[in-house]
């Protein structure tokens, strides 16, 4: 579900190359593969994130270990603490950087 609601982010403010990257293999190995219809529990959202994904220029999903994933745990931790939502463009408040350095 985070997967699609960040290509309909990226996709609503007007980027035109995107990167996904993730630390769940199988879903990131699901929407790369070209099999259809996808008939699992969550095959409706990976369905739409495929047709999201061909409307961007460039756009591609990549496997990330867990431990490589660090700035997104530290950005969701963070974000359990915010009632509502909260987008930072282009540069990441400073208290994320110790997580993008390590």
């Amino acid at each position: 579900m985070a997967l699609l609601l960040g290509l309909k982010f990226a996709r609503d403010i007007g980027i035109q190359d995107i990167l996904f990257e993730g630390d769940c293999f199988s879903v990131i190995s699901i929407v790369l593969c070209n099999f259809s219809p996808d008939c699992s529990s969550l095959g409706n959202i990976i369905e739409e994130v495929k047709q999201g994904l061909v409307s961007f220029r460039f756009s591609n999903c990549s496997h990330v270990r867990h431990s490589a994933d660090g700035v997104a745990h530290e950005v969701a931790a963070f974000a359990r603490g915010i009632p509502d939502d909260l987008y930072w463009i282009e540069e990441i408040p400073e208290i994320f950087w110790a997580a993008l350095w390590q």
